[in-house]
């Protein structure tokens, strides 16, 4: 796996050197866009910055990571008796196997086996954290790193301050890392070399600006995000609950669990055939009205 390092004023994130190369190579922050699992931007968002040279716009998210980026990473070597010279630098990686591919990484072990990925989030996002529920774009965007520099693991530094901090490891998943790979070469020979920029999410959408609706908008889909989560340890335990019940009813601490049988349903569109009915507009009802709420 030929792994290199950059060098000189391309190397260093956030110079202007580095955000022209980014221009050449899709980073890590981008591969889960091009997936379709970044809220916050799409393929052709990716497009419209490699090609077009479109800024990304910044906002308060951004510029607190920038600001607490140094000193979380100061944190990670302090607290592993390491200094700036022998813990974890940032560094931006490629490597031949895949060399439309790039990782900006904010920090790589002197032995290159660990990578260091530090994420500042708001409240709601930092709880989840602390709930085990992470970002689904952090988790492609460490595994595109992973891949790349053939770590063996990441370490996810969720910061919020020194008294307030995960750090959680993050192995590869080659499922994932295979996934992003074919995604980002398909968007690479299909749109960034034939000129041909991707369909938009966006483009059939108004999109809101209101900032309280949006974050309203991030709270409802953590709050939905726990529920899932939630309903996969309640399906659990509801196993373990009727795992080896031996009688239809039965009282167990504050729960009643009761066995029931029920009709099967009936199959109506055989029924109207059988007897003839091909055309059920005579019967239907006025429409209704109704939302659907689902993450970009």
């Amino acid at each position: 796996m030929p792994i290199t390092y950059l060098k000189g004023p391309e190397s260093i994130q956030g110079s202007p050197e580095w955000l022209e190369f980014r221009r050449s190579k899709i980073g890590a922050s981008a591969g889960p866009s091009i997936l379709g699992v970044n809220p916050y931007q799409d393929a052709a968002d990716v497009y419209d910055q490699m090609i077009l040279a479109k800024e990304v716009q910044d906002n308060p998210a951004m510029a607190r990571g920038r600001e607490l980026e140094p000193i979380a990473r100061e944190f990670y070597n302090l607290l592993n008796n390491e200094s700036e010279l022998t813990g974890m630098r940032p560094a931006v990686v490629l490597n031949s196997d895949y060399p439309h591919l790039m990782a900006s990484l904010d920090g790589i072990s002197s032995d290159k086996s660990q990578i260091l990925e530090i994420k500042c989030p708001g409240d709601k996002t930092y709880y989840n954290c602390s709930q085990g529920i992470y970002p689904l774009y952090w988790i492609y965007q460490i595994q595109q790193q992973l891949l790349l520099s053939g770590s063996k693991v990441a370490l996810l530094l969720v910061w919020k301050s020194y008294e307030e901090n995960l750090i959680v490891p993050i192995y590869p998943e080659q499922s994932k890392m295979d996934e992003l790979s074919m995604a980002c070469l398909r968007f690479y020979e299909d749109n960034l070399l034939e000129f041909k920029r991707p369909a938009s999410l966006k483009d059939s959408w108004d999109e809101s600006s209101d900032f309280d609706l949006i974050g309203i908008a991030e709270e409802y889909r953590e709050v939905s995000q726990q529920i899932a989560k939630l309903e996969k340890e309640k399906e659990a335990l509801k196993l373990q609950l009727l795992s080896g019940l031996s009688v239809d009813r039965l009282i167990i601490g504050p729960l009643k669990v009761q066995k029931t049988v029920r009709k099967g349903t009936v199959d109506y569109t055989q029924a109207f055939i059988d007897i003839g009915i091909t055309d059920l507009d005579p019967w239907r009802r006025e429409a209704t009205e109704s939302w659907r709420i689902t993450e970009v």
